[in-house]
């Protein structure tokens, strides 16, 4: 995660600032869309950080008001934004018991994400930063990595056993 270095830049207030923000706006008639991550208004596909924006997903918005908050950094300003969504993410799961993540709460809708966003940053810990769950592969991801692994390995050693053998 190379995003991660960043991750001093980000106070537990910074989370709950973006976290009420982002229950905010996406009550916002056509502020909120799950359909793409920015449409303009002509609902084509538009960069998440274009003044054309209208409308974005959870993940969007969270981009978006990640890049207008640290507004004065000097480097890694659009990538804070993945770091942030990750931290809502962990809080999120942490607070539904596992059963909700930062864009399946853009399935429930602008109304109830809101609500939930808000009812969660009054339990967010205000002395650190929310427990970061692991990101690891599935039973079937890590199984395919496996045979490729052992698929490139096998080839290789019959390549060099050639190459010995000419």
């Amino acid at each position: 995660m190379k995003h991660l270095r960043y991750t001093r830049s980000i106070k537990p207030i910074d989370i709950k600032i973006i976290m009420l923000e982002l229950a905010d706006v996406i009550e916002r008639q056509g502020a909120f869309t799950n359909d793409a991550v920015s449409l303009n208004q002509e609902g084509n596909s538009h960069d998440v950080f274009s003044g054309e924006s209208s409308s974005r997903d959870l993940f969007g918005w969270v981009l978006y008001l990640s890049f207008k908050h640290w507004s004065d950094m000097r480097s890694g300003r659009k990538g804070i934004g993945d770091v942030v969504a990750m931290f809502i993410d962990s809080h999120i799961r942490t607070v539904s018991g596992d059963k909700l993540r930062l864009l399946t709460l853009g399935d429930t809708g602008p109304q109830y994400a809101a609500q939930y966003l808000r009812q969660a940053a009054t339990v967010l810990p205000t002395h650190h930063l929310p427990w970061l769950f692991e990101y690891s592969l599935s039973e079937e991801e890590k199984q395919e990595r496996f045979f490729q692994a052992f698929a490139e390995a096998l080839s290789k050693k019959i390549l060099k056993n050639r190459r010995a053998s000419s």
